[in-house]
């Protein structure tokens, strides 16, 4: 696992770390290498499963049941 250390007590109090001109390309180039093998390794939704959700989600109102313990 690659390490990207940064030396806090070195780095603007008042800036991002882009503002601060810090070479985020390793870390940036890795996060996106993780997230490319999490999308390989996902499972594909049904396809009524995902047009279920998408349609509902459009202009849903949905709220959860209510408790019985919940006033």
């Amino acid at each position: 696992m690659a390490e990207y250390p940064l030396d806090w007590t070195t780095l603007p109090h008042d800036k991002t770390l882009y503002e601060a001109d810090i070479d985020l390309s390793g870390p940036i180039a890795d996060y996106e290498a993780h997230l490319s093998v999490v999308r390989d390794a996902a499972a594909q939704l049904p396809a009524d499963l995902t047009a279920l959700l998408t349609d509902s989600s459009a202009g849903s109102t949905f709220s959860p049941p209510r408790s019985r313990w919940s006033r």
